[in-house]
């Protein structure tokens, strides 16, 4: 395929080689095949939640066009990892550590301390089609598992690995994946679907993240290559 010529794959020719150091770092992908049915898994199970909110959520306007944005968050994020699984994979591997650990904390918490938001418009205050797909969006998805806010979680680290890429340095790609990080944290109050406060609460997480696996001469990343990255894995 024209598109694996450039990239790291080139030489792949069987699932066979999945195992070989060179294309190893795609079995990270899997961890999306237990996370995502997992976070709708919870919506089935937790009943009760608390409801999430404060002043400032009030004064926020409902704008349905950024619907568009938010809808925007899954292929912005899933279409950044498999770039960099393709085309640099040292980026890949440190999104990826940083994903896990961060969603695999959040659907703890979401488990142990349910929590949610109550301010979707009801009835809608336009009939269109942004607000048709709002209320799509609102009869797929519950209004809980908010805070913190994986939306948010997701565009940030995303845009974190354009960031840090040599392969993504053009100031066009970065100034493009920092405004589009920011109107995708933005949709999911202009939409009602979070509180500010699911946004405040992703703070500390990134941070972690940054330390963890971002700053150069990470004792933790060092420790996980050297495990993942093993003839013996």
């Amino acid at each position: 395929m024209k598109f694996l010529k450039n990239s790291v794959f080139r030489g792949f020719h069987s699932l066979k080689d999945i195992t070989k150091p060179e294309y190893r770092h795609a079995l990270l992908m899997l961890f999306w095949l237990i996370d995502l049915p997992f976070y709708f898994l919870i919506q089935l199970i937790v009943k009760d939640y608390t409801v999430v909110h404060c002043a400032l959520d009030d004064q926020i306007p409902f704008v349905e066009e950024f619907v568009v944005f938010y809808i925007l968050w899954f292929p912005y994020y899933m279409g950044t990892l498999l770039y960099m699984m393709l085309y640099d994979p040292p980026v890949f591997r440190r999104g990826m550590y940083m994903f896990m650990l961060i969603f695999t904390i959040t659907k703890f918490i979401f488990i142990f301390l349910p929590n949610g938001v109550d301010l979707r418009p009801d009835p809608m205050p336009r009939d269109n089609i942004f607000t048709r797909l709002v209320l799509f969006l609102y009869g797929k998805d519950r209004s809980m598992n908010c805070c913190p806010s994986e939306h948010v979680l997701g565009a940030v680290i995303a845009m974190i690995m354009v960031f840090d890429s040599k392969k993504t340095s053009s100031i066009w790609i970065r100034v493009l994946f920092a405004v589009l990080a920011l109107l995708i944290s933005l949709s999911i109050l202009f939409i009602k679907q979070h509180s500010v406060l699911d946004i405040v609460a992703c703070i500390p997480f990134v941070a972690a993240g940054l330390l963890l696996f971002f700053r150069k001469g990470s004792r933790w990343y060092r420790a996980l290559e050297k495990v993942f990255m093993s003839d013996k894995f």
